[in-house]
């Protein structure tokens, strides 16, 4: 089922400037979970110890990545290739930097940018025939150093489950209500705001 237009938009807007830090697919039950370090506020003003939630995508039709080793814009960069289940570990090693650009979730003409790179992906994997209705995410990250790398991933789902790193519950909205209320904080200039 597709997520609405309304509540993409805010969980796009809450998802704004989050890091990956953790990565992993499960074959058996089709899923894949992704820790993101999130911009984030409780309800009580407070800015949280540890700001990283699990988003577990649910149903997952398809997993697509790539590690471009190189810039973003570097057309001759050579692709790494491996299987998502080593992608925590490339993580760590090269602690990439936040993602941009306010929309993740069912981005419109997503599917072009993701054809030009598909035929040339660290991983590709279908776990079943994805269907029209089917949501997508699509999270890009770089680490700028001498040698600089770009991830790009791409997941096929149905639904999403959010919760706490410590594995408590959180509703959609519950996340949603905490990245405003950080955005918010860094627009008001709140210079306490940290990630």
């Amino acid at each position: 089922m597709r997520i609405p237009t309304d509540i993409r938009d805010y969980l796009n807007h809450a998802l704004n400037e989050s890091r990956v830090t953790e990565f992993s697919i499960d074959r058996k039950l089709n899923k894949v979970s992704v820790v993101f370090e999130t911009v984030a506020m409780d309800g009580d003003g407070t800015i949280p110890e540890d700001s990283r939630v699990v988003f577990s995508f649910i149903n997952v039709c398809r997993l697509a990545g790539k590690l471009k080793l190189g810039e973003w814009n570097d057309e001759f960069a050579k692709t790494e290739t491996f299987q998502p289940e080593e992608l925590t570990e490339r993580l760590l090693s090269y602690n990439g930097h936040s993602m941009y650009g306010w929309e993740f979730i069912n981005v419109d003409n997503s599917d072009k940018e993701f054809e030009k790179w598909e035929n040339d992906s660290s991983f590709d994997i279908k776990l079943f025939d994805c269907q029209n209705d089917v949501n997508t995410i699509d999270i890009f990250s770089e680490h700028f150093s001498e040698k600089p790398k770009t991830l790009d991933i791409r997941v096929w789902f149905e639904e999403i489950g959010i919760e706490s790193l410590n594995g408590i519950p959180m509703t959609t909205q519950e996340f949603i209500d905490r990245g405003v209320r950080g955005w918010n904080a860094i627009y008001e200039g709140n210079n306490g705001m940290t990630k």
